[in-house]
């Protein structure tokens, strides 16, 4: 039988608080899932996927990509690398899952052709890495705008592109994307998957199948062809008491500073403490009473509080102690995100920077982002009941509670020696003080 390629990736342990997990691991990526926690200090390997699993659809694409005769294809299938090979049949065997109009067409069936491959790519970002680029068919962008459960992607990181996400488990982080080039051509694009929400930093394993394989079969199926040799467990925000939990009062003594009534000088004073100056100390003030982390199995996490948890958080958004950021404007970038209807735009506080190109971070209403997009999907729960996961729980219990005294804060980390992302964060009002309640790293 012949030998399988195999990629190596690492899943590492505990670090102390303020040490990076990427300067700990010397650059590898470990699972943020869970704040810089992992399972066990253990090497797991991918490997590749016999062609012989691959379905009719899925040979005639890679045919079609590579140039093959059907003799030939088993051959030029083995140049890929593993996690190719991994990516492009698990990427289209789950979008082959989605069911279009009429209910005998898939998303998989609007793919006209593949134009690249991208698995695990250590030197590129991450929006780069574990992605299929495609050519689409003109009723792509139909089709997925009128996806059951499906809403507009806000897209920072990929500039240029207006997308749809699948909104798994009707969180927003959560499922497939696909996205589609405004200009030149509007039929070129890609698709991906985003795995493990956890209001937790981003790191490109994210969005690799292996590392999610367990969450991947229950969303769109096992892979013929595919057997992994190792098994990845993380920890899992699991408490059911989860929006009881996170309204009961963390254990900061410094509640009453940092507390301003207006939202742009909170963030602006926030986002200073933490990429500038590093206070990690301070940034604790900024949280809410009502945050997400208050519920945490702290237990099987290994830590004995909330602010241990957002003290993770926060140092690990550095991928290098030793390199400073002098200004937020080397620090961090926004670009204004595009929608397929051009009239669309979103509001926002902070309007004026934004407009001129000069804003570092958009602080947004998010009654004006497209539904389904930052939140969960209304419709869906009351029409479909659909089953939430805890992450759209919260989101929801949010968006309920603050109605008028909530608002996302988005930009993307450019700096040398952060954490390569873009961030969502989700603030509320507590009485006269605006306080961060929740955050997640995306490759949006």
């Amino acid at each position: 039988m012949k030998k399988r390629n195999r990629t190596l990736s690492r899943v590492g342990k505990l670090w102390p608080l303020g040490v990076s997990r990427y300067e700990a691991m010397k650059g590898i990526c470990l699972g943020l899932l869970s704040v810089g926690f992992a399972a066990s200090p253990t090497v797991a390997q991918t490997i590749g996927v016999d062609y012989g699993g691959l379905n009719a659809q899925q040979r005639a694409l890679f045919q079609s990509y590579s140039g093959c005769l059907p003799s030939t294809c088993p051959e030029l299938w083995e140049k890929l690398n593993s996690s190719q090979q991994l990516e492009f049949a698990g990427s289209t065997q789950a979008l082959g899952t989605i069911t279009l109009q009429p209910s005998t067409v898939t998303g998989l069936d609007q793919v006209d052709a593949l134009l690249q491959i991208h698995g695990s790519e250590p030197n590129q970002q991450s929006q780069d890495q574990f992605n299929v680029e495609t050519k689409w068919k003109t009723s792509a962008p139909d089709q997925f705008a009128d996806a059951l459960g499906w809403s507009e992607h806000i897209a920072i990181l990929h500039k240029g592109q207006y997308g749809y996400q699948e909104n798994r488990e009707d969180n927003p982080f959560l499922g497939l994307v696909v996205l589609f080039d405004k200009h030149p051509d509007p039929r070129k694009g890609q698709f991906h998957i985003d795995f493990r929400s956890w209001f937790a930093h981003y790191c490109p394993d994210n969005g690799n199948i292996s590392a999610n394989y367990d969450e991947y079969i229950t969303w769109y199926g096992r892979i013929p062809g595919y057997t992994p040799i190792f098994k990845y467990v993380f920890p899992q925000l699991t408490r059911d008491n989860l929006l009881v939990d996170s309204r009961q009062p963390s254990a900061s003594a410094g509640q009453a500073l940092n507390c301003t009534g207006e939202i742009q000088g909170t963030v602006q004073k926030f986002l200073t403490a933490w990429y500038v100056d590093r206070d990690f100390a301070s940034l604790l003030d900024f949280v809410a009473h009502d945050n997400v982390y208050n519920a945490a199995n702290l237990d099987s996490l290994g830590v004995k509080s909330p602010l241990a948890l957002w003290s993770r958080l926060f140092s690990d958004a550095f991928e290098s102690p030793s390199k400073r950021i002098s200004t937020l404007e080397s620090a961090l970038e926004y670009h204004e995100p595009i929608f397929r209807d051009p009239a669309k735009r979103l509001r926002y506080v902070n309007s004026e920077p934004v407009s001129s190109g000069a804003a570092r971070y958009a602080i947004i209403d998010p009654d004006s982002a497209p539904a389904g997009s930052l939140f969960p999907r209304v419709d869906m729960q009351t029409t479909h009941n659909v089953q939430r996961d805890v992450q759209a729980r919260f989101l929801e219990h949010l968006q309920k509670t603050y109605r008028d005294k909530l608002y996302v804060v988005i930009y993307a980390t450019a700096g040398p020696s952060l954490v390569h992302e873009t961030a969502v964060q989700y603030w509320i009002r507590e009485g006269n003080c605006w306080k961060l309640s929740a955050f997640q790293g995306t490759n949006w």
